[in-house]
């Protein structure tokens, strides 16, 4: 498989649901003179490898507001694919199940503003390269998992993880990531018998923190902000 036939075979997916509770309207709400949505939509239209581009929603407002980008948004998303607890693997095997005929999906978060076309076309590439079936984007983290605790009902601290050498300066320990939410590009054959976008043979694709805002609440909000100022 060619990369040009990778990016013909692939459905990219912007999930934007109208419900959010920390921050009101937040897909949809201007960040920088640009709705939040647009940002991610931006990064899409301009990359060499997205083919298709479609927006699942459930809110009407949001599909106007993608529809006015030139986007494609083929069906509202049902009710119980819409609530906070909504699980992002099932509304993309809902939106693969009513637009068949790819064998990728590249998912985009509009909760990731900072992701760029670059980054997009960077996925792509790695997927190619390493014959991949799962590439998903992570990020470092300076808090180690070895130095973490639980905190029980007698307010003891207890390690998150045990082991020998959790005293070690943390230049000796090794390397930890966590996902940023940005980029999701998985086979779909593979998807659907997974059920999970992560597993043993998922291949990382590394973003610098600075990239890597995920916004849930008006702090992201604001550092994400801050840092577009700063471009």
């Amino acid at each position: 498989m060619s990369l040009n036939n990778l990016s013909k075979q692939t459905l990219t997916i912007i999930p934007a649901r109208g419900g959010s509770k920390r921050i009101k309207n937040k897909n949809t709400k201007k960040l920088l003179g640009k709705s939040l949505i647009n940002w991610t939509i931006e990064s899409a239209l301009k990359s060499k490898y997205v083919n298709r581009v479609i927006v699942s929603t459930d809110n009407k407002k949001i599909s106007n507001e993608a529809k006015r980008s030139g986007i494609e948004v083929p069906f509202l998303r049902p009710p119980k694919l819409s609530t906070d607890k909504a699980k992002s693997i099932d509304l993309v095997l809902h939106a693969i199940k009513n637009i068949p005929g790819y064998e990728w999906i590249l998912l985009l978060q509009p909760t990731s503003p900072l992701r760029t076309s670059k980054d997009i076309d960077n996925i792509f590439k790695l997927c190619f390269k390493k014959k991949a079936l799962s590439v998903v984007s992570v990020c470092s983290v300076n808090q180690h998992p070895y130095k973490m605790f639980t905190i029980n009902k007698n307010l003891y601290l207890k390690s998150l993880i045990k082991k020998k050498n959790k005293d070690e300066v943390r230049q000796n320990l090794p390397k930890t990531y966590i996902t940023n939410g940005a980029l999701y590009l998985v086979n779909i054959s593979w998807l659907k018998k997974r059920k999970k976008f992560i597993d043993f043979d998922t291949i990382g694709y590394e973003m610098p923190p600075e990239k890597s805002v995920d916004i849930d609440t008006l702090n992201d909000w604001y550092l994400a902000e801050n840092i577009l100022k700063m471009k």
